[in-house]
């Protein structure tokens, strides 16, 4: 849907730790209180994690401190059933501002304090995608599309006080491809009259004219959700019913929801018949409605919704009014949106329910009932107008459920007017356990050899057709913790007959597999993987060649002998002068390498990276050019089908690859020059 692509990095903040990568706080001095949401975000992972990756759609945000003094400020990123699957704190210095890019956090992993490792993005990247991590195999989410990563964030300042008022910020969303962005404040998380969160909405649609790709409605709301052995969300999603109207106000008819925590509803999914019109959904609950118009390839448009509140302040009480409130804490927080305050595992949680009579007329039979807890022993059952109890209940927090826990519960006040008539009030309340933090460094070492050579690189060992090889992959356990599951995969061979599935810390073994030798240049790959007591994955790759010489009397010729031998480059149609970018067409990638003449790459040192591959290459490529363009060379390949070779190698910019058809071809040039 919505994201941005400034190429510029945007500096992110995250501290991870445990399963779900949850950060660590002390709950002493960083209880939540002003709070900011960003309700909705998209980040599109590339097929390839290359250059294009700037290309796909993306979302930032900026969080600004407006006091005098630094603020600690947590940021989470939530999935779309509301679990908490990041979480890290920021300090922000006064009057100033904290810039992330989404894409910096969940595509790279690139954290202010390390890097994520690859199991570790893999489950952030599952938990937002709707597919079962492969830490634990849960589900964490609804899938939203193919390769997209959905939820939402929250920002909250940590500490009382002033502090409740200073956060402020924006967010964009750009989908660069489709030529389409979007920008908007995030939202202050503060429910009641005349604030954007609240249960019941007005927004708009467009679904024709400039706006041709239609509206598009994105729900949050205040729902916390657990992980799911299936699909399939384990919680009762927010029900919601919305009246249509068309701009003249004659009602079109009645839409039922079934809502995430957060989503992106495409309103051409509803098939409202008008183009225009508006609607009025009653969530029942804390929540955020927005729209957001869009034209395909040109631009788009980013509204809040409208809440259908009663007016700021208190109204006058009537001497008849029959009205109760109640207002639930969680450890002295008035924790009504998720996570509320953090926990460890076997904490005391302390709840508190005060109740007040709001109305005009006494009230009797006063209970409170928790949907979690049952029903809450209090002071008093009847109370006059205008006078509170408050009501306590201790408990504790799970030792054991999958990390990080978050917990809501929903308080209900009933009671009843000396007449029998009844009334009652609700207040949620949320806490998190972030879990035991882990801390293992699991790390597993591959090293493959051919025939006892460590061959990373061609032509490694020269063999005779047939001749018997043996690879052996040593694996060691160069981490923190034992692992198990131990194995290794070839890329040619298949699976590898090990003798132990599991090593412990600094352990070693060898595995084994023979084969008999096939001509030509040989290579082939190797993964070792192994799981860590958390179920992290850790994996090393090593590769390893052989050249088996062709019993074919073949020729050719060495990059010495074309160096030495100008006089012999009359016969092949090429000149010493010739440039290598008027040969080799994919050379253009090197400016450099393509400027140089023919016989300058006879003399190419090698280098790091693709470039110095490059190099290598084409030195023994421009020799294996000249064979086989000479008519007293039995060259094995011709010259149509040396530069195609030649030429896919440069363009796939993979070192590895033109390495290995480097040693081919320098195994070609040595096998016996006929020329004098």
């Amino acid at each position: 849907m919505l994201e941005t692509t400034n190429r510029a990095a945007i500096v992110g903040a995250l501290a991870l730790a445990g399963l779900l990568l949850l950060g660590g706080a002390s709950r002493a001095d960083r209880l939540p209180c002003g709070s900011l949401l960003l309700p909705y975000f998209e980040v599109l992972l590339p097929e390839d994690p290359g250059p294009g990756v700037y290309e796909m759609r993306v979302t930032a945000f900026a969080v600004g401190n407006s006091s005098e003094d630094p603020i600690g400020v947590t940021i989470s990123v939530w999935s779309n059933w509301g679990i908490p699957i990041l979480t890290t704190e920021v300090d922000i210095g006064a009057k100033a501002m904290f810039t992330a890019n989404l894409r910096d956090w969940l595509i790279f992993g690139h954290l202010p304090d390390r890097d994520l490792t690859p199991a570790e993005i893999a489950h952030v990247q599952a938990a937002l995608a709707g597919l079962p991590s492969p830490q634990n195999g849960l589900y964490y989410a609804t899938p939203v599309a193919d390769r997209t990563l959905a939820g939402y964030v929250t920002a909250s300042a940590n500490g009382i006080g002033s502090h409740c008022e200073t956060l402020w910020g924006d967010f964009f969303s750009i989908d660069p491809l489709g030529n389409a962005a979007q920008g908007e404040s995030l939202v202050r998380m503060v429910a009641g009259p005349s604030r954007e969160i609240c249960e019941r909405h007005m927004v708009r649609f467009l679904q024709g004219g400039a706006f041709d790709s239609g509206t598009q409605f994105i729900v949050w709301t205040a729902l916390g959700g657990a992980p799911s052995a299936t699909p399939e969300p384990k919680f009762a999603l927010r029900h919601a019913t919305c009246q249509v109207y068309d701009e003249a106000g004659i009602e079109l008819g009645q839409q039922e929801l079934d809502l995430l925590a957060t989503q992106a509803l495409p309103v051409a999914d509803f098939l409202w018949p008008e183009p225009f019109g508006w609607v009025d959904c009653d969530v029942g609950a804390a929540s955020f409605f927005c729209q957001c118009h869009d034209a395909a390839a040109r631009y788009s448009v980013q509204l809040r919704g409208f809440c259908l509140a009663e007016p700021a302040g208190p109204p006058p009480v009537p001497p008849g009014r029959v009205r109760i409130d109640i207002q639930k804490a969680t450890d002295g927080q008035d924790a009504d949106f998720p996570p509320g305050p953090a926990v460890e595992p076997g904490d005391e949680v302390i709840w508190t329910y005060e109740v007040t009579n709001t109305g005009g007329v006494p009230l009797l039979d006063v209970q409170v009932v928790d949907d979690e807890e049952g029903p809450i022993t209090c002071p008093e059952t009847a109370l006059d107008p205008g006078e509170s109890m408050v009501c306590v209940l201790t408990g504790t927090a799970p030792t054991e459920a999958a990390w990080p826990y978050l917990y809501d519960n929903v308080a209900t006040v009933t009671a009843q007017t000396e007449a029998g008539a009844p009334v009652e009030d609700t207040d949620p309340s949320h806490y998190v356990v972030q879990g035991p933090i882990i801390t293992e460094n699991p790390r597993i070492d591959l090293e493959k050899a051919t025939n006892g050579v460590d061959a990373d690189d061609p032509t490694g060992p020269i063999l005779q057709i047939d001749d018997a090889v043996v690879w052996t992959y040593a694996l060691t356990n160069m981490g923190d913790v034992p692992l198990t599951m131990v194995g290794v995969s070839d890329d040619h061979l298949g699976d590898v007959l090990c003798p132990a599935t599991t090593l412990a810390v600094g352990e070693s073994m060898i595995c084994t597999m023979e084969g008999v030798a096939v001509a030509g240049q040989y290579a082939n790959e190797a993964t070792a993987s192994g799981t860590s007591p958390a179920g992290a994955v850790v994996m090393d790759t090593d590769w390893s060649h052989y050249y088996c010489e062709e019993p074919h009397g073949y020729q050719g010729c060495s990059p010495g002998f074309w160096k030495n031998h100008p006089d012999a480059w009359t016969a092949t149609g090429y000149s010493t002068s010739q440039s290598v970018g008027s040969v080799f067409a994919a050379s253009a990638a090197y400016p450099a390498i393509a400027a140089a003449s023919l016989i300058e790459a006879l003399d190419f040192p090698g280098g790091e990276g693709a470039e110095g591959a490059a190099r290598v290459l084409l030195r023994a490529g421009v020799a294996g050019l000249l064979d086989a363009a000479h008519p007293e060379v039995d060259y094995p390949w011709t010259e149509a089908e040396l530069i195609s070779q030649i030429d896919a190698a440069l363009a796939s910019g993979d070192r590895s690859q033109m390495l290995a058809l480097a040693g081919t071809l320098d195994a070609a040039n040595n096998l016996g020059c006929p020329l004098p």
